[in-house]
C-alpha cells in the first residue's frame, strides 16, 4: 500500500500539486495506522489545509474541492494499466480503500472484476496475518538496508540531512537541452557532495530534501529550472522553492553554475536556520525596483516605468486600477491600488489589488505573514489577474530578477510575460513556497510591456491568495 502511494506521489501530475499530495498522504497514513475514524472534513481542514481551529466547512469548501480533485487524479492515474495495489477514495467519504490489481494472462492488469479488497487497518488482521506481515516487513527492511548500504556513498553516509538529487529532464530532447540538463545535474551533485551537513541518497527520503529540475529550449533561448522540496511536517522547513533562469543558449554553462550555487545557498541557509536570502542573484545595483519605487498616490496607477492593474486574461487587455488606498490592515499601515479604493481590510470587495506594507514593521497575524516594505498582490473574485507592468524607455538588453512568494495559505498561478508571451509560468501552492526568477539578455524596445501577474490558481478560489512580489531590473552592462 505504501509502495502504491509512493508511486502515485512521484508522478508529475501529482507532484505539481503539493496540497493534493499532502491530502493523499494524510488519509492513507491515518487509515493504515488505524485512525480512519478521524478522517472528517473539519479535521482535514485543520490538519491538512491548516485552516485554523475556527475552520467552518459550511463556509469554506476547501476539503470537498480538493477531495474531488484527488478522486479525478486517481481515476486518471489508474486509467493506464497498473499492477499491485489500487488506492481509491469513494465518493462521500475521506477514508481510502485499497484493492489489489491482479495480472491477467495477456500481461495486462485486470478489470474491476479481478480486484480484491485489502483490509487497510492493522486492527482488522488476525494474529496469523499480523505476525506474517511483521515478518515480511522486517525482512523487507533488512533487504532495503542491505541494498542501500551497497549503493550509497560510504563517506558520511550516516550523517547529515538526506538529499535526493533527481537528474534534470529535458522538454524535447534537443541536444542543447540535454547538455544543459547534464551540466546542471553534475554541478549540483558536485556542489552538494562537498557539504558536510548533507547526505546524498538514492531514494526520496521521508525527512529531508528532494531536488529536481528541467531544461527547455525556446528558439535561441534556454530555460533552466531547479526545484527543491522540503518535508514541512517533520522538519518544519515549510517550503518548496524553484529557481528559474533564462538566457541565450550560449550562456547555458554560466546559468548552470548560478543555479547550482544559489540552490546550495538556499539549502545551507535552511540548515542553519537563517532567513531566506533576498532575490538578488548578483551584486549589481538595479536600475528599477518594483518595491522601492512603488507609489500609491496621484490620478493614475502608475509611477515612472511601473503601472498597476488587472487583466481578465493574461493576453489582456490591461486595465489600470482606478483608485489608491491607505488603510490599516491588522493594525499596520498599508497603501495600494484597487478599482474600488478599498484595501485588504475590506475582504473580497477590494480584489484584485496591489499593496505594500509601508508600516516599517513585519505583519505576523494568525495565518498571514507580510514582511516590512513587502510588495504584494492579490487576484480577483472572478478570476482576474493582478498585474504589475514595467516598460522600458530605451532600446536595450536587460536582466530581470523576480521572486513570487506565498504570504499565507496561498494557492495561485504566477507569470512573467513579454507582450503577452510567457517567459515564466509557475504555481504557488501552500505556505512557504516561492519562485525565484532570473532572466538575462532580454532585448526590449521602448514601451515593451513586461508583466508580472498572479491568478487564482488551480483551485479557482482567491481566498488568502496573498502573493509577495519582488522585482529588480537593470541593464546588462551592469547586471548579474
Amino acid at each position: 500500500m505504501r509502495a502504491a502511494l509512493d508511486a502515485i506521489l512521484e508522478t508529475p501530475e501529482f507532484a505539481r500539486s503539493e496540497s493534493i499530495c499532502r491530502l493523499l498522504e494524510h488519509v492513507v497514513a491515518n487509515t493504515l495506522e488505524g485512525r480512519a475514524a478521524d478522517l472528517k472534513e473539519y479535521n482535514l481542514g485543520v490538519e491538512v489545509f491548516r485552516r485554523g481551529n475556527d475552520f467552518d466547512p459550511r463556509v469554506d469548501n476547501i476539503v470537498r474541492v480538493q477531495a474531488r480533485r484527488l478522486r479525478q487524479r486517481l481515476a486518471a492515474y489508474y486509467a493506464a494499466p497498473r499492477t499491485g495495489v489500487r488506492i481509491e477514495m469513494p465518493t462521500g467519504s475521506y477514508v481510502p480503500g485499497f484493492r489489489r490489481i491482479e495480472t491477467v494472462a495477456n500481461g495486462g492488469s485486470s478489470g474491476a472484476d479481478a480486484f480484491h479488497v485489502i483490509e487497510a487497518a492493522p486492527r482488522g488482521l488476525t494474529s496469523h496475518y499480523r505476525y506474517g506481515a511483521i515478518a515480511i516487513g522486517a525482512a523487507a527492511c533488512f533487504l532495503a538496508g542491505f541494498v542501500c548500504a551497497r549503493k550509497l556513498p560510504p563517506a558520511g553516509s550516516t550523517h547529515g540531512t538526506p538529499v535526493m538529487l533527481i537528474p534534470l529532464v529535458t522538454a524535447g530532447g534537443d541536444s542543447e537541452e540535454v547538455r544543459a540538463a547534464a551540466l546542471v545535474s553534475q554541478l549540483v551533485r558536485t556542489r552538494f557532495s562537498g557539504m558536510d551537513s548533507l547526505r546524498l541518497v538514492k531514494a526520496r527520503p521521508p525527512v529531508g530534501f528532494t531536488i529536481e529540475g528541467s531544461a527547455r529550449r525556446m528558439g535561441n533561448r534556454i530555460a533552466l529550472t531547479l526545484s527543491l522540496w522540503g518535508d514541512r511536517e517533520q522538519r518544519g522547513h515549510g517550503l518548496r522553492c524553484s529557481l528559474i533562469a533564462l538566457d541565450d543558449v550560449a550562456a547555458a554553462e554560466s546559468l548552470a553554475g548560478m543555479l547550482a550555487e544559489r540552490m546550495a545557498g538556499h539549502v545551507r541557509d535552511l540548515l542553519e536556520g537563517n532567513p531566506r536570502r533576498s532575490p538578488a542573484w548578483g551584486r549589481a545595483a538595479a536600475d528599477f525596483d518594483a518595491g522601492g519605487e512603488f507609489a500609491a498616490h496621484g490620478p493614475a496607477a502608475s509611477y515612472g516605468p511601473w503601472s498597476y492593474g488587472w487583466e481578465k486574461q493574461l493576453s489582456g487587455p490591461f486595465q489600470l486600477y482606478l483608485r489608491a488606498f491607505q488603510v490599516k490592515y491588522w493594525g499596520i499601515g498599508v497603501t495600494g491600488w484597487s478599482d474600488s479604493g478599498e484595501g485588504p481590510q475590506n475582504g473580497h470587495h477590494c480584489c484584485p489589488f496591489i499593496a505594500k506594507n509601508t508600516s516599517g514593521q513585519d505583519l505576523r497575524e494568525q495565518i498571514i505573514a507580510i514582511p516590512a516594505n513587502q510588495l504584494w498582490f492579490h487576484p480577483g473574485d472572478d478570476g482576474e489577474f493582478s498585474v504589475v507592468r514595467w516598460q522600458s524607455n530605451a532600446v536595450g538588453r536587460y536582466w530581470i530578477e523576480a521572486r513570487f512568494s506565498a504570504l499565507s495559505f496561498t494557492s495561485t498561478d504566477v507569470h512573467v510575460l513579454k507582450h503577452g508571451a510567457p517567459l515564466m509560468d509557475g504555481v504557488i501552492d501552500g505556505p512557504g513556497v516561492w519562485h525565484d526568477v532570473l532572466i538575462r539578455n532580454l532585448t526590449c524596445e521602448p514601451k515593451d510591456p513586461i508583466d508580472f501577474a498572479v491568478g487564482v490558481g488551480a483551485d479557482g478560489d482567491n481566498q488568502l491568495d496573498i502573493t509577495g512580489l519582488d522585482v529588480r531590473i537593470g541593464s546588462m552592462e551592469s547586471g548579474p
